[in-house]
This record gives structure tokens, sequence and C-alpha cells, in this order.
């Protein structure tokens, strides 16, 4: 029987299939889910801001790059991730 954590890789890596397939939407909805699950594990969160990012949804995808970045300040991907986030919010409200 699986673990938790196994089940879990198990997930992320069936979104990241369905994410290089073009499917964007159904790995967002899948990392989302894992979001809610493993709301601290910084390759999901980043997973699923990724996927959100590439489908302009920022305003979703900002505070995941946020979250990780409690927990990792140093973490430039995420710092990365949520400055272009912030900066396409603030572009679209120009």
């Amino acid at each position: 029987m699986k673990d938790q954590k196994s089940i879990a890789l198990d997930h992320l890596n069936e979104a990241r299939r369905v994410a290089a397939e073009g499917d964007l939407e159904r790995a967002a909805q899948l990392l989302c889910r894992l979001t809610e699950d493993y709301p601290r594990d910084s390759t999901i969160l980043f997973s699923c801001a990724a996927v959100l990012f590439r489908l302009r949804r920022f305003s979703e995808a900002a505070p995941l790059f946020a979250r990780i970045l409690e927990d990792q300040p140093v973490n430039h991907r995420a710092s990365l991730g949520l400055f272009h986030s912030l900066w396409q919010i603030d572009r679209k409200s120009d």
C-alpha cells in the first residue's frame, strides 16, 4: 500500500504529464486540488503557480508564489514568479 507522499507524487506526475500534453486547465485542476492537501509543499505549490501563470491566471498564481516565499524567502524562482504575477496584475488594472 502506498503512503501519502507516494500518492501525492503520483498525482503530481500525472498533472505534469497532462500539462506537457497541453491540457493546462486539467493540470491546474489537479495541482490546485493537491495544494489543498499539501498547503506547504513547495514543489506542488510551484507547479500549480507555474501552470496558473501560463494560463495567465496571475491573481491565482501570486498567492501561491507568496506562500512558497513564507517558508523559503530566498527561493528565487518563486520570487520572480511573484514579481511577474504582480506586474501582470498591475498592467491589467491600468
